[in-house]
C-alpha cells in the first residue's frame, strides 16, 4: 500500500464534479496504491471483497472519512482498483463510501456523479488517520457498535452504479476500528455492515477478507475465459464450471510456483 512516508497519512487523488449547484469532492486511490477491491450481491448482502492489505486500507478510509469537514465529500474505488470477483470473475459495480452527516445523495446524484467523473485529478489531498491503530488495540469496537443510536442511519444498498455504503461518523469509527482489528491477522475472515442486530435477516453489507484474494481473483479470470466472456454476468451453471476450472487453474499456479522454488533452491 502506497501513503505517504508516515504511515497515518494516506494520499488521495481530489475530483471535484459538479452536480446542479453542488460541486462534489470525490476522492479516489493513487495509482501507487498497489491494493484491490471487487464487489458483489450474493444471499441478499451487498459484499466490499479484498485481501488483508485492503481492509487495513478500507479502515483507513473509514476513519478519516469520519473526521471530514468538507461538505459534498465521498470516496469512489473503481478503476484500475476494482477487479471482477475473485469466484467467477462476474463484473464488480464501483463502491462508493458516502459520510452520512456531511454528504446527502440520492441515486439520481449518484448516477450524475459516476457519468461526469474526470479521468485527470484535480489535486491531492492527504487523508490523516492518527489514533487508529492505538484506539483499535484498547477500544471495544462491539461496545461502540451496540450502544450506537445512529446505527439505524447505517446502510448498504446499490445506488446510482454503485455498491454504496451510508454511515455517520460514529459508526465509520466503530466500523474503522473493527476493519482494522480484522487487517491484524492476515488472514480470511468477514465484517457486517448495516446490520440490525436481528439473525432473523441478513445484514445490508459484509466486508469480506479473502488472505488469497489476488490469485483468487487471477485463476478467476483464466477460468472465465474459457467459460464466458467478460463484461456478463455467468448463469449458476457456468458459474459452477468457473469455479471448478478456477481451481485447477490455482493448483496449476502452485505447482508452477512451487516448481520454481525449487529450481531457484537448486541453483
Amino acid at each position: 500500500m502506497s501513503a505517504s512516508t508516515h504511515r497515518d497519512v494516506l494520499k488521495v487523488h481530489r475530483r471535484e464534479v459538479r452536480v446542479g449547484p453542488r460541486a462534489f469532492q470525490v476522492l479516489t486511490l493513487r495509482a501507487a496504491t498497489r491494493v484491490r477491491f471487487s464487489s458483489n450481491y450474493f444471499h441478499d448482502t451487498h459484499h466490499i471483497l479484498t485481501g488483508p492489505a485492503g481492509v487495513r486500507l478500507l479502515a483507513q478510509l473509514f476513519w478519516a472519512l469520519s473526521y471530514q469537514r468538507v461538505p459534498h465529500t465521498l470516496f469512489v474505488i473503481d478503476g484500475e482498483h476494482l477487479v471482477p470477483t475473485p469466484f467467477e470473475a462476474d463484473p464488480a459495480l464501483p463502491i462508493a463510501i458516502v459520510p452520512e452527516a456531511l454528504t446527502h445523495v440520492d441515486d439520481a446524484t449518484l448516477r450524475q456523479v459516476r457519468a461526469r467523473m474526470p479521468k485527470a485529478s484535480d489535486g491531492t489531498v492527504r487523508l490523516t488517520c492518527s489514533d487508529l491503530a492505538e484506539r483499535a488495540r484498547t477500544q471495544d469496537w462491539r461496545a461502540l457498535r451496540r450502544l450506537d443510536p445512529q446505527r439505524g442511519r447505517e446502510r448498504m444498498s446499490e445506488r446510482g452504479g454503485f455498491r454504496c455504503y451510508t454511515a455517520p461518523p460514529d459508526i465509520l469509527r466503530a466500523e474503522a476500528l473493527a476493519l482494522q482489528c480484522m487487517g491484524t491477522y492476515n488472514g480470511s475472515g468477514y465484517h457486517y455492515l448495516a446490520h440490525r442486530g436481528t439473525w432473523s435477516r441478513a445484514p445490508d453489507g459484509e466486508v469480506q477478507v479473502l488472505d488469497a484474494f489476488d490469485d483468487m481473483c487471477a485463476s478467476a479470470e483464466v477460468a472465465r475465459a474459457e467459460v464466458r466472456p467478460r463484461g456478463l454476468v455467468a448463469d449458476d451453471g457456468e458459474k459452477r464450471a468457473i469455479y471448478e476450472a478456477a481451481d485447477n487453474a490455482r493448483a496449476r499456479r502452485q505447482r508452477a510456483r512451487a516448481l520454481r522454488r525449487t529450481e531457484e533452491g537448486a541453483r
